[in-house]
């Protein structure tokens, strides 16, 4: 499989674990392709993609972990908007866009650190995070 096209798995209630293992040859998920996923929890995305894209885990609010590969360059508007329970301590360093409301709401986080190649950090990215007591930008982000 190549490509997951929008709203694909959208609201499937009983998905826990979206894992893209060995030689996958994904190289493409659709805009909110796994939102109101209310139950999944777990996420490892291929290192074939370059692209979270709008939407794409929108309102999974009982996702915890999700491994974004460093083949990711954008992650889009509101991919993780309301994973109440997603956890992620950095911005993995390929990535250089982060979109409106990307994590807005995402509360399981103390700390959030921007890797030095971010040039845009969309309106809200981070909003309505509530448990951030440190954030932190690389000191070679002179963007």
């Amino acid at each position: 499989m190549r490509e997951i096209k929008n709203n694909s798995f959208r609201g499937l209630e009983n998905l826990t674990t979206v894992n893209f293992v060995g030689n996958s040859q994904l190289n493409s998920i659709g805009k909110y392709a796994f939102a109101d996923c209310a139950n999944l929890k777990n996420i490892t995305l291929p290192n074939t993609i370059n692209e979270v894209p709008a939407g794409a885990f929108e309102n999974c609010i009982e996702l915890e972990n999700i491994s974004i590969p460093s083949s990711v360059t954008k992650i889009g508007a509101q991919a993780f908007c309301g994973a109440e329970k997603l956890a992620f301590s950095s911005i993995p360093s390929g990535v250089t866009e982060i979109g409106n409301f990307a994590f807005f709401g995402c509360k399981g986080n103390s700390s959030i650190y921007i890797p030095s190649e971010i040039t845009l950090i969309g309106d809200g990215a981070f909003a309505a995070i509530s448990d951030v007591s440190a954030f932190a930008v690389s000191a070679e982000n002179a963007n």
